[in-house]
C-alpha cells in the first residue's frame, strides 16, 4: 500500500490546522474586506480537501475492490442529505403544529 496523507494521518492534521487558522483569523484580525477574502481562502483548501481525502481513504481500505468502493463514497455523501432533509421536515412539522395557515404556505 501506498502512503498516502489520508492513511499517514498527515492530511488530517493539515486540514485541521487551516480550519483552526482560518476561524482564529476570523475572530481576531480586523474586519476588513482583504482579512475575509483571505479566509475564506484558507478555509476553502481546509474545507475543500474533505471529500478527496474521503475518497483516497476508501479506495485504499478497499485496494481490491474500487467499484464497491467507490459506490460506498457514493452513498455515503447521498444519505447525508436525505437524513437531514427528513429531519429538517419533522422539525419543521412539529413546530408549525396548531397553525393551519402555514402548512397551506409550506
Amino acid at each position: 500500500m501506498i502512503p498516502t496523507p489520508v492513511a499517514t494521518g498527515t492530511g488530517r492534521r493539515h486540514r485541521r490546522l487551516l480550519l483552526t487558522a482560518a476561524m482564529l483569523t476570523l475572530a481576531l484580525a480586523d474586519h476588513t474586506t482583504l482579512t475575509a477574502a483571505t479566509v475564506l481562502m484558507v478555509w476553502g483548501l481546509g474545507y475543500g480537501a474533505v471529500p478527496v481525502t474521503f475518497q483516497t481513504w476508501i479506495l485504499d481500505a478497499a485496494s481490491e475492490d474500487t467499484e464497491a468502493a467507490t459506490s460506498l463514497y457514493v452513498s455515503a455523501f447521498k444519505v447525508n442529505p436525505g437524513i437531514r432533509s427528513l429531519d429538517g421536515a419533522s422539525a419543521a412539522r412539529t413546530a408549525t403544529r396548531g397553525r393551519p395557515w402555514f402548512d397551506a404556505v409550506g
